[in-house]
């Protein structure tokens, strides 16, 4: 993979890991009011930020593997 593809996998990933945080907390704050449907926001925050941190570690893996 270029370096291209790494650095836009990567800040995919940033992106997606701190909007999912974001989304989460907000989802968990939503429940503490009561809200019917703010679990499936912290559920869908949450998974979004593992999604993201996933993008990122394995991206910077593919980064130490060697060209063949």
């Amino acid at each position: 993979m270029t370096s291209v593809g790494q650095f836009v996998l990567v800040l995919l990933g940033l992106v997606l890991l701190v909007c999912g945080i974001l989304f989460g907390a907000l989802g968990v704050w939503a429940i503490t009011l009561h809200s019917p449907g703010a679990w499936k926001v912290a559920v869908v925050g949450f998974s979004a930020a593992i999604i993201g941190g996933a993008l990122i570690k394995g991206t910077r893996r593919r980064k130490d593997e060697p060209k063949v």
